[in-house]
């Protein structure tokens, strides 16, 4: 009788265990609100083993898409002790979040896969842009017969953040429009703004205070962009995408141009600073779930189980887009056009530090789509005049 029940009890904790669900995430540290993760793991009916494993940078989470497609099942074991000389996840992610502008090249390398509409039930009620963002060829170039490769998270834009006191110190107004740059007082702020060490940034602020589109292939077909590039020379004192704000905080630079994702949370413990997003238009960046491809056969479409269908969904809902927005240093993907969910409400509750762009910004913002070759060469051209070759 004792064995019996010692047996039944033996299998039903076996059931038990076999009924867990198991989710492996990956994602870069601090944009993954945990009241959010909490909510989640509640709404499941059955119980969730969420493994969450983060990375202070994409560059190290596309090293780990990289490396899981090359790895064999021994290497896969010895993960949490040997991986990139870093502990890592014991196993390949279910979910990745992956900023849209390595997507290109996790496509051509063959290192995500492809999903389907039909298998993301939410996803019509999200706005067109996504579908724009995230349709692609094979190449990793954006294509009205592409499949979908990732399923939006969150998103920011590029700001001006600057100190007010020197501002005013110079009796200069605020920034608001991107051409401010090129204006005449602002040469008082000469040898003190800060740009991002980045050849698409730079040159799409340009264009952008141009009128034109940040994606144009060939920048120098307009003779005043070699213009504005030369202002530039006088105008930046460095150019980096690290440790800028520290600079800024110390007041070493008056201004400087960075993601929202970054500057939000400086806003929040520094008050003495403030920032702007520009007229008339910006530049956007996105972070995206991607499902890694491992070993699968380049080009096999994933398919989606109900538990992956609830982790993306779960973001995509009215109830999540105030929470994530102010806990995620990123925005919710509904607040980026109109749905039909009730994004424009959400946004009214928002603060003004989320800088959140303008519904007529965001029509005149775009994101960084991967250039032609001929393209890439147009722009490593003038990064390097305006760098003097370095």
């Amino acid at each position: 009788m004792l064995l019996g029940l010692l047996a039944l009890a033996s299998s039903q904790v076996a059931c038990q265990q076999n009924a867990t669900q198991t989710l492996q995430i990956a994602v870069l540290k601090g944009t993954l609100p945990p009241q959010l993760v909490s909510a989640f793991r509640t709404s499941q009916s059955t119980p969730l083993r969420l493994n969450v494993d983060t990375r202070d940078n994409t560059a190290e989470l596309f090293q780990w898409l990289q490396r899981w497609q090359t790895m064999d099942e021994t290497t896969r074991r010895r993960l949490p002790f040997d991986f990139l000389g870093q502990p890592g996840p014991s196993a390949i992610a279910d979910w990745v979040s992956l900023s849209d502008y390595w997507l290109a090249a996790a496509i051509e390398q063959q290192l995500i896969r492809p999903m389907t509409i039909e298998q993301m039930p939410d996803w019509a009620g999200l706005p067109d842009i996504w579908q724009t963002l995230l349709q692609r060829n094979q190449d990793g170039f954006p294509s009205s017969t592409g499949a979908i490769w990732g399923a939006p998270y969150r998103w920011g834009n590029l700001v001006m953040v600057y100190s007010p006191r020197q501002f005013e110190r110079l009796n200069l107004a605020p920034p608001k429009h991107w051409h401010d740059l090129w204006s005449e007082p602002w040469q008082a702020l000469a040898g003190r703004i800060s740009f991002p060490n980045h050849p698409r940034i730079v040159l799409g602020i340009i264009l952008k205070s141009l009128g034109y589109s940040a994606n144009d292939p060939n920048p120098s077909f307009h003779p005043d962009v070699p213009e504005k590039l030369n202002y530039l020379r006088r105008l930046v004192r460095v150019y980096t995408s690290v440790n800028y704000l520290q600079s800024l905080i110390q007041e070493d630079i008056w201004l400087a141009i960075g993601w929202s994702t970054d500057i939000r949370p400086v806003l929040a413990q520094y008050r003495q600073l403030s920032a702007s997003v520009p007229d008339p238009g910006t530049l956007l960046s996105a972070d995206v779930w991607v499902k890694p491809n491992g070993k699968s056969s380049p080009g096999t479409v994933t398919e989606l189980t109900d538990l992956d269908q609830a982790w993306l969904s779960h973001w995509w809902q009215s109830s999540t887009t105030t929470p994530f927005s102010l806990f995620s240093q990123g925005l919710s993907p509904l607040l980026i056009g109109n749905t039909s969910t009730g994004a424009d409400s959400s946004a009214a509750q928002l603060p003004n530090d989320v800088l959140l762009p303008s519904a007529t910004q965001l029509e005149h913002s775009e994101f960084l789509e991967p250039l032609p070759p001929d393209g890439v060469d147009n722009y490593t051209k003038l990064w390097k005049e305006l760098r003097g070759n370095k």
